[in-house]
């Protein structure tokens, strides 16, 4: 998520004077893009909670039903989901403060809630990123019967690390700014205020970190291409899995796109101007990008395919000879024949009376039937056991 823009300078108001009185004083969300801020912050709060309950429900579900395979686990979606959640709601709080005017930001916002924000929004983008790279992906190929590719976990772990290199960089010169250690801006009588050589450089590495989150995530995108191709192998394994990686693939692709663009046009693009209707547009784009990823993951995560894991059998593998997926093979000979009759080799029995070949079932331990005066006669094209079977498995009595 990106840092907040708004602020190289910020104060706060102080004494008796409540923010409520505060926020009736100045107007406080009088203007249709704060409104519309502040709706589409609630909303996405509240999308986040939903998802919450329905993983929590879903792995009570699974846990009932002694179903313990899958990839995310409850740990994953517990740090991510308070990630974003602790996120969204100081945003909520922040915007609150700055509407009410107790909080002033102008540029970039370097109190204490926008250091924070920009702190757990990069943690957010990260552990995504972590999430899609390191779990989902080994997942898929996991449940698809392959081994994870070397060249794959090379360029997964380079391209990861510089976007981390990067990201602590960005926070460290952050926080030399937001404690005033260093000075974003320096003031001149004739040209106002003007930036650093340092805020330069700060920009660049701004700019420099979402071009790495692009790249990394064409590399997960690439990664769940070729998981995808594999699963769809395995009409067993890819059960309420396979739709939902291109969907995925779609949002990450979007989120990291939509971040880019914005930050270019932002940082070097001196004709672009940021309306109000511009910036509620990115924002609800953004977040919607951002959401849906984590949905997809969900619903990933939640396929019955996931209960094959380590089973790569498919309809078109099985042979009705070796029996059912995971059993033992079964004999296509008949079984020995009735009393009086004898197995005349054609799915049958027939003659009664006949003498029963050597080289059959005697030579397994089976003594031949003599002949028995009986009523009763066998059904011709009467089924083996083995033969009976074959039909069973392959719906075809």
């Amino acid at each position: 998520m990106a840092p907040r823009r708004g602020g190289g300078s910020s104060s706060g108001s102080s004494g008796s004077i409540t923010i409520g009185n505060r926020c009736a004083e100045v107007d406080a969300f009088a203007s249709d893009y704060a409104k519309g801020q502040i709706a589409i912050y609630s909303v996405f709060l509240l999308l986040f909670f939903i998802l919450t309950i329905m993983a929590c429900t879903t792995a009570g579900k699974r846990k009932k039903a002694n179903q313990g395979k899958g990839i995310l686990k409850w740990y994953h979606w517990g740090i991510a989901i308070f990630l974003i959640i602790a996120y969204l709601i100081i945003l909520i709080v922040r915007f609150v403060l700055i509407e009410c005017s107790v909080v002033y930001i102008q540029g970039y916002d370097y109190t204490a809630l926008g250091t924070t924000l920009s702190v757990i929004g990069i943690l957010n983008d990260i552990f995504m990123l972590i999430l899609v790279l390191f779990v989902v992906v080994p997942g898929i190929y996991t449940l698809a019967g392959s081994r994870f590719n070397i060249i794959l976990k090379i360029l997964f772990g380079v391209t990861f690390g510089l976007l981390v290199v990067m990201a602590v960089v960005f926070l460290v010169i952050n926080g030399l700014f937001a404690w005033e250690v260093v000075e974003a801006y320096t003031y001149r009588s004739r040209y106002g205020y003007i930036y650093t050589p340092l805020y330069k450089s700060y920009l660049k590495i701004f700019a420099a970190y979402y071009a790495f989150l692009l790249i990394v995530t064409i590399a997960g995108i690439v990664g769940l291409a070729i998981g995808m191709a594999k699963l769809n192998h395995h009409p067993l394994a890819k059960r309420g899995i396979i739709g939902w990686i291109p969907a995925l693939m779609i949002c990450l692709l979007g989120y990291a796109l939509y971040n880019i663009i914005s930050s270019y046009l932002y940082l070097y693009d001196d004709s672009y101007v940021n309306t109000d209707a511009r910036a509620l547009a990115g924002s609800a784009i953004s977040y919607l990008f951002y959401w849906g990823a984590f949905l997809c993951m969900f619903f990933i995560s939640k396929g019955s395919g996931w209960e094959h894991m380590g089973t790569t059998a498919t309809y078109a593998e099985y042979d009705p000879t070796k029996g059912p997926i995971g059993g033992h093979p079964q004999s296509m000979t008949p079984a020995p024949p009735y009393a009086g009759t004898t197995y005349s080799g054609a799915g049958q029995y027939d003659n009664p009376g006949a003498v029963y070949p050597t080289g059959g079932w005697n030579t397994g331990g089976y003594a031949p039937v003599q002949p028995v005066p009986t009523a009763y006669a066998a059904p011709q094209g009467a089924m083996s056991h083995g033969h009976y079977e074959q039909h069973e498995l392959t719906g075809r009595r």
